[in-house]
């Protein structure tokens, strides 16, 4: 497939010009590996022990095989990133989610999908961000993430939710890309071939943050950087790019959101250390933070409704931890109270 379009029923984030496609091949800027497995590749990817990479050939051939070869990704620069609505009519709020992949892949179907349903069965209405992943490279994700938010709060008479109540929510490297996006992308950057439009002037900052199991901070391992910066990953300041990618060096009242965070003990892919941090922060600067860490819960296990998928999760007793979806739902109309019956400083 060519191109990723977006489908029937759901809308699409960009006009007629979209920032970051070229129409070229992708193919032509992989290093793809022929005699490499592919699942092998991907398990590399999510290898702890190989969180400082040396080369993109692992990301490159796990991209190509188990993302563009699946066709959830086209083989030519030309996607076209997507909004799929899940609306409750009479519901105020509205939580837009993006699901993670390590920037290989958008895992929707197992972890933005499922949560939202989860939000309709509260009776609050949800959208699910299909955004571009790598060999996109930054600021492209970010660019999708934050035109969703522009066009979210543009629409939402629309739809129905007040635009001051938009929770931005996203799962592992989901998480990355809201929590960067939220404090990076407050103002559209200059991207050459493009002029931004009355959607991009919309105000993109979310009034609430939902975080499950995130990457948020590089100080420890770099493993994500390589899918978000490409090659320059290797020619790059990477003291500098730590820093800047590092979130909780951006957070600070007036810009970082109320925000939820959830994950568990033993997830081995991204070191729960990422929630303590972003708490800590919050707790630093005064900003209203929840956190749920599960016992047991591995990584990547979405609403937790169905286990199956989710070959992240280490054999244990996850009883309980399908109640963070229901845990974030009475968070979300505690913080979307009004000033007056609200109990939280």
């Amino acid at each position: 497939m060519s191109a990723v379009r977006c489908p029937r029923g759901s809308i699409p984030l960009w006009g007629s010009v979209i920032p970051g496609n070229t129409g070229k091949p992708k193919r032509d800027a992989l290093k793809i590996d022929p005699t490499l497995d592919p699942g092998e590749a991907m398990a590399f990817v999510f290898d702890p022990r190989h969180h400082h990479p040396t080369s993109t050939r692992e990301f490159d051939t796990a991209v190509w095989h188990n993302a563009i070869l699946r066709g959830r990704s086209g083989e030519d620069f030309d996607d076209e990133p997507y909004l799929t609505p899940y609306v409750v009519p009479g519901s105020d709020i509205c939580v837009l989610l993006a699901a993670g992949g390590a920037y290989l892949d958008v895992s929707t179907e197992d972890e933005s999908a499922p949560v939202a349903r989860e939000l309709n069965r509260h009776g609050i209405t949800a959208f699910t961000l299909n955004y571009r992943f790598y060999p996109y490279t930054a600021p492209v994700p970010f660019l999708d993430c934050r035109r969703a938010m522009c066009l979210l709060r543009a629409r939402a008479g629309e739809f129905g939710f007040d635009p001051e109540k938009i929770c931005l929510g996203g799962f592992s490297a989901g998480g990355n890309l809201a929590a960067t996006t939220a404090h990076l992308f407050g103002e559209m950057p200059e991207i050459p071939g493009y002029t931004p439009d009355d959607i991009d002037r919309v105000d993109p900052r979310p009034n609430a943050l939902m975080l499950a199991y995130p990457k948020v901070i590089f100080t420890d391992t770099h493993d994500l950087l390589l899918p978000i910066l490409g090659e320059t990953f290797f020619t790059c300041d990477m003291d500098e790019a730590v820093r800047h990618y590092t979130v909780t060096n951006h957070m600070e009242k007036g810009v970082t959101p109320p925000t939820f965070l959830v994950g568990s003990v033993n997830d081995t892919v991204v070191d729960p250390g990422n929630l303590y941090a972003y708490a800590v922060r919050c707790h630093e600067i005064g900003v209203p933070c929840e956190l749920h860490e599960f016992l047991e819960g591995g990584h990547g296990y979405g609403s937790a409704r169905d286990r199956a998928y989710s070959p992240w999760a280490p054999p244990g007793d996850y009883r309980g931890l399908d109640t963070w979806c229901d845990l974030f739902a009475v968070w979300l109309e505690k913080i979307f109270r009004a000033p007056g019956e609200r109990h939280y400083r």
